[in-house]
């Protein structure tokens, strides 16, 4: 079949009068006439004529006629089966039937059969205006399928799209009946079209809404506005088939056809972001507490530093006021107390150092579960009788890093606490396992990384606390109790050493059930530490030189004159630039240096550094509330201790000598 001429170029050439028609005539006289007649109208013409229906067929697929004029009863071939060839074409061609009589009811017949006209060749002046007129309508019905073409060709591709679509479209009329239902709405709501086209869109709004629904939607009608985002998380609630609730935001537009307004709304699930929202914010929460405990940490890690200094100097004096007193002075037992003050103070300072993770740690591979067992004789007494302890220990290894002495500490608070919150009695559970943290668990406490953990888990029976409590559990001198009965340092110091250890803690509790605290410490791939075998020194005193560099004073005179008690000369400096000045003018041999870390001018470090340089082979005691830092191998110095504050008079010389021992033996 010859393609279509496109309608634009037929209108052009039909608008130069050039027409195409083909005739249907078995005499070649009769056509001429025709031809003659519309040649009188003005039409420039191409014309074939065809006599069979074999001729027929195939000149209609030959070209794009304009008219095809047919005799009614041609030998062999007349109209009626003309006309069934142009339908099965299923071309659109006007056809009109010049003959020379024709009875009403062949009239009938033909025009019922898909003519569009017929004309008596004694009447030939009808053909012209005949021909004008049917190829106008002609045209007419063209354009009309083109457009109802086009329409379904953009009616398909609208619908394409709107049943592709990610998100949920409803279309409703006036009355809030669903007209459009598309495939993502149908999932949305667990509901098929064919059941939702022409019901109210009420029957996807929780019952307790429709009334603020059917409201906007009216008031938006009547707004003049085209289109309105919508989002309100207290009002904008969609229902399932299921009868569930959700969240939705939606995009409203709305337009006039026929007459009839209606209301398409664009709308998604927001269930999904809401959750994320949600959670965003117990991360937010997290990051905030967890910011506010480090700033806390840095004020009493400050606080303690300095406290230490004062304790170091009321321990230190009771030391000496206890040597010159003898047995049986009523004053001994005056200093004593005293020195019982400062000790417990000594603690207190302690438990803040754990809390902000800046005590000096001496750490050393251990079995978790091992430690913990070997616990279990001191937590039954430290528990009341009517409190019952299980413990689980991990039948492998759970190797972790940390300061031996501070994890007891942390299982230590742990029980105590759990103890305080079963007032009346119940279970303590203590569990040592390994476990394996998912990106999963990491995602909801974002201070961990994924992989292999020892988990130490410390579950109760008791009171429980609330979401508002649990956030303030671990701040130091926060407490539930009563005046006088703690501290509130347990947990804070808890926290501290399982920060500090490179692991974290968190709690899980409910008011009337209980609580669990899990503390996870990172698995450790080392070999396990053996037993220091270094001996304690048989004596505590000493001749030797040593060079004392702290900031305080008080403290200085008072460590100068424990250090004279015990036999051993000493020099003194406020800091490490006098330090320095010192070692130059003094000719005889320094055998030791102890320095303070925290100073002025010049860190602790720095000053062992720059005096090895000077004399080496230098031993160094370092002397410290805190280390912020690890100490490093100093260059020059064969021996380095660290002495934590506030120390004993014992402390202090036994750690002299210890050190000085050392470095004999080593020489």
């Amino acid at each position: 079949m010859a393609n279509p001429e496109p309608s634009s170029t037929k209108q052009e050439r039909l608008s130069r009068q050039l027409l195409r028609v083909l005739m249907v005539e078995d005499s070649p006289d009769d056509a001429e006439l025709i031809e003659l007649e519309l040649t009188n109208g003005g039409y420039q013409i191409e014309a074939l004529r065809v006599v069979s229906a074999a001729d027929m067929a195939t000149a209609l697929n030959s070209a794009d006629w304009d008219v095809i004029i047919a005799d009614y009863s041609v030998p062999g071939f007349d109209a009626v089966p003309s006309l069934k060839l142009l339908r099965e074409s299923g071309r659109d061609i006007p056809f009109i039937i010049v003959t020379g009589s024709i009875s009403d009811e062949m009239a009938v017949a033909s025009m019922r059969a898909g003519a569009h006209d017929y004309v008596l060749k004694d009447n030939l002046l009808r053909l012209v205006p005949a021909v004008e007129r049917e190829i106008k309508e002609s045209a007419a019905r063209h354009q009309k399928h083109e457009a109802e073409a086009a329409l379904h060709e953009s009616q398909s591709r609208l619908n394409g799209i709107v049943q592709s679509a990610m998100d949920s479209i409803i279309s409703v009329d006036e009355e809030q009946r669903i007209v459009l239902f598309n495939e993502a709405a149908e999932r949305l709501f667990g509901c098929p079209s064919s059941e939702a086209l022409g019901s109210s869109l009420d029957r996807f709004i929780p019952p307790k809404f429709r009334d603020v629904h059917r409201d906007h939607i009216r008031t938006f009608g009547m707004s003049g506005m085209t289109t309105r985002s919508m989002y309100s998380p207290g009002v904008l609630t969609a229902l399932r088939t299921s009868g569930e609730e959700f969240p939705i935001e939606a995009t409203i537009s709305q337009i006039e056809a026929a007459g009839r307004k209606y209301f398409t709304v664009i709308l998604r699930d927001i269930s999904e972001r809401k959750r994320a929202e949600a959670e965003n914010s117990r991360l937010q929460a997290q990051l905030a507490q967890s910011q506010k405990l480090e700033a806390i940490g840095q004020l009493a890690g400050g606080v303690a530093h300095d406290f230490n200094t004062l304790l170091n100097i009321i321990l230190g004096y009771s030391d000496l006021l206890l040597a010159d007193l003898p047995e049986g002075d009523p004053r001994r037992e005056r200093v004593k107390q005293i020195q019982t003050s400062g000790e417990t103070g000594a603690l207190l300072t302690k438990q803040l150092l754990a809390f902000s993770r800046r005590r000096a740690l001496v750490p050393q591979v251990i079995d978790l579960s091992t430690t913990v067992g070997d616990l279990e004789p001191m937590l039954r007494r430290l528990l009341r009788e009517d409190i019952e302890l299980e413990v689980h220990r991990a039948e492998q290894a759970c190797p972790v890093k940390v300061d031996p002495g501070q994890i007891q500490q942390l299982v230590l608070n742990l029980a105590a606490n759990a103890r305080d919150a079963m007032p009346r009695g119940g279970n303590l559970t203590i569990e040592v396992r390994t476990v394996e943290l998912d990106e999963s668990y990491v995602h909801q406490h974002p201070s961990m990384t994924p992989g292999k953990y020892e988990m130490l888990a410390v579950s109760d029976t008791g009171v429980g606390m609330d979401a508002e409590i649990a956030a303030h559990i671990f701040e130091p001198f926060f407490t539930t109790k009563s005046t006088g009965q703690g501290t509130g340092l347990g947990l804070s110091t808890v926290y501290g050493i399982a920060k500090q250890s490179g692991g974290d803690i968190w709690v899980y509790s409910e008011p009337g059930v209980g609580s669990c605290f899990k503390v996870h410490l990172p698995r450790s791939s080392e070999p396990h530490a053996e037993r220091s075998t270094q001996q304690q020194p048989k004596k505590l005193t000493g001749s030797e030189t040593i060079l004392l560099v702290e900031d305080s004073k008080s403290l200085r005179e008072l460590t100068r004159e424990l250090l004279a008690h015990g036999g051993y000369s000493v020099l003194e400096a406020k800091d490490g630039v006098e330090a320095l000045e010192v070692s130059k003018q003094y000719e005889g041999t320094i055998h030791l240096l102890m320095t303070d870390i925290i100073m002025p001018k010049m860190r602790g470090t720095e000053v062992a550094i720059q005096f090895a340089k000077q004399r080496p082979n230098i031993a160094v005691i370092f002397l410290s509330g805190y280390t912020e830092e690890a100490i490093s191998h100093i260059p020059g110095a064969r021996r380095i201790a660290i002495l934590e504050k506030p120390y004993t008079a014992d402390s202090l010389l036994r750690t002299a000598r210890q050190t000085l021992d050392h470095m004999q033996i080593a020489a």
